[in-house]
Parts: structure tokens; C-alpha cells; sequence
């Protein structure tokens, strides 16, 4: 099961706004482990240097660790042999980066990266052009930890905590088919009970925060009653009740959920319905919300999320 964990790990895209003022541009090296959980065998090392770049800051977005701020052009390089190495482009949906195009390395082709071995050689680089968000991922895979940065490159707009609900709309419904969902979890297997909606599998939230409360993905749950808003604070332990899965359930009613979502205290806008007075919502989306990795393997049929890297 490891070495095929390890190869979803090589082949997961990645997800992850600011004004850059032109200071003094240096090349930084990431060094160790920029938002991934060290594993204390292993010795922290340069795994990726980054040109160009103007400051740094570790407290607008804490959940990712370090990020940085950089001026055009900007050449990303592996500074070792890595079994990670990806850039992608991102969006900001409140205080979640979402996942966008996957750049192609210097000198490469879709036919050469990635590279058959799996092995990303050190020199491998990445040119940035132009302005916009970009994710950094590098490492020597799962259990040993790696590198996961932001990069703000040119002029790109700051988006900023905002308490406040998302718009009221219309209440529609739609029917919701009961439906169990079994995912390999890291290395094992978990059963989620929810529902099928429009072809897509819904998970409770609070059961996800609470399967996730031992994982680096961790999160809490609460509800605030005054502003009508779910908020969900990521690298904290779910303090919520525990609950067990359904065995069996009967088709329902599920309501568009139209109040507000805050992660991190950011305003967040994902589908969720309401069923019996509990909130559900995609599988996929609650990952990206709290940086795990969802994969399906259409050969096998199974589903993975990946919390540690």
C-alpha cells in the first residue's frame, strides 16, 4: 500500500493574493519542512531555492506555513533529487487556495514529466512569467516530509479576513439518495454514511472533522447562532461530540444551504445542503478546505485522501 500511496502522492495536483512591493529581490532556499509535519528521523535540508524575492510572511496565512512575495521573473529549482516537484497556479476562495494549472518544468514535455521514474532531479526548474499565485510543492515523499509555499508574484490583490455571511438565496431542494462511502484514509480504510446528490457523494461535517481530529488535516467545527455562520478553524482537534456511522438510511430532502461558511474567519463559498438539520458537503471540497488531497483510482475504484505527505 506504501509504494502505491507514494505513487498517487508524485501524481496529486495541488491547491493553494497580495500586493508585492519591489524591495531588495534575493534568492531564498525553502528549507525543510514549509507546512508539512517533520518526521523527526529525517534531517531538514534545501530542498527548493526560489529567486527573486522581495519579503516573506508567516502570519497572513499561518495555516500554510511560510509565504512568499516575489517580483517577475522568478525561477523555482530543485536543490536535491526529489520524489515531489510541482507548481501550479491558484485562486483564493477566502482563506483556501484552489487548484489551477500544473506548469511544466523547463526543458520538459507532457511526455517527460512527469519523469517516468519518479525520481524529480536536482536543476529541475520552473520559470514564472507572470503575475498571479503560485503553490510550491517539493519533498522526498510520504512518511518524510517536505516543502508546500505560497508564492505572490507581481502585482496580485490581498484578500483580507471578512466576518460576514454570504448572500441569502432562494431555499431550493433536491433529493438526497443514502449512500456509504468507503475511502482509504492515508493507509486505511474508513467508512463515511451521507448521500448522493446530483451524482456526487456528500459527507457530514462534523463527521469528516472528526475522522480527520488525529491527522495534520485536523480541524474544528462550531456554529455561531448570532451571525449564522459555520466556522471552521483548521490545525485544531475537533472538539465536537463522537458519532458512528450509519449502517443504512432512506432517501431525503436535502436543502441548498444558503448561510455562511468562514474558514480561518474568511468567507468561503462551497456547495452544502442541509439534511435533517445537518450540514453536508462534497467530499472533495472539505478536503481542499483543510489541505488534504482527495484521488480516485478509476482502475480500482477506490478513493484516497491523503493527509500526510
Amino acid at each position: 500500500m506504501k509504494k502505491q500511496l507514494r505513487t498517487i502522492l508524485a501524481a496529486l495536483a495541488i491547491s493553494s493574493m497580495m500586493a508585492t512591493t519591489a524591495f531588495g529581490a534575493e534568492m531564498v532556499y525553502l528549507n525543510g519542512y514549509e507546512g508539512w509535519e517533520p518526521n523527526d528521523s529525517i534531517t531538514a535540508a534545501n530542498q527548493v531555492s526560489v529567486t527573486s524575492v522581495t519579503k516573506t510572511d508567516s502570519t497572513t496565512f499561518p495555516n500554510l506555513g511560510t509565504t512568499y512575495y516575489c517580483a517577475l521573473p522568478v525561477i523555482i529549482t530543485a536543490e536535491d533529487n526529489l520524489l515531489v516537484f510541482q507548481v501550479a497556479e491558484a485562486t483564493q476562495n477566502g482563506s483556501t487556495f484552489m487548484e489551477g494549472d500544473i506548469l511544466m518544468p523547463n526543458g520538459y514535455t507532457e511526455s517527460t514529466y512527469p519523469p517516468a521514474d519518479g525520481v524529480y532531479p536536482k536543476g529541475m526548474s520552473f520559470t514564472l512569467t507572470k503575475p498571479g499565485i503560485y503553490v510550491v510543492r517539493a519533498g522526498y515523499g510520504f512518511p518524510s516530509g517536505g516543502v508546500e509555499s505560497v508564492l505572490f508574484v507581481g502585482d496580485v490583490d490581498v484578500q483580507t479576513p471578512q466576518q460576514q455571511t454570504k448572500p441569502p438565496v432562494t431555499a431550493t431542494t433536491t433529493t438526497a439518495k443514502f449512500a456509504k462511502t468507503s475511502v482509504i484514509l492515508n493507509e486505511d480504510i474508513t467508512t463515511f454514511s451521507g448521500y448522493n446528490i446530483n451524482g456526487n457523494n456528500y459527507v457530514k461535517l462534523r463527521d469528516f472533522a472528526q475522522t480527520l481530529s488525529n491527522t495534520s488535516c485536523r480541524f474544528d467545527v462550531s456554529w455561531d447562532a448570532a451571525n449564522q455562520n459555520i466556522n471552521l478553524i483548521t490545525k485544531t482537534k475537533y472538539s465536537g461530540p463522537a458519532t458512528a456511522p450509519a449502517t443504512s438510511g432512506s432517501d431525503q430532502t436535502a436543502y441548498v444551504y444558503n448561510k455562511g461558511l468562514l474558514v480561518n474567519g474568511y468567507t468561503t463559498d462551497v456547495d452544502a445542503y442541509t439534511i435533517n438539520g445537518n450540514t453536508y458537503f462534497k467530499l472533495r471540497d472539505l478536503a481542499t478546505l483543510v489541505d488534504a488531497y482527495v484521488y480516485y483510482d478509476a482502475g480500482s475504484k477506490e478513493i484516497y485522501v491523503v493527509t500526510e505527505m
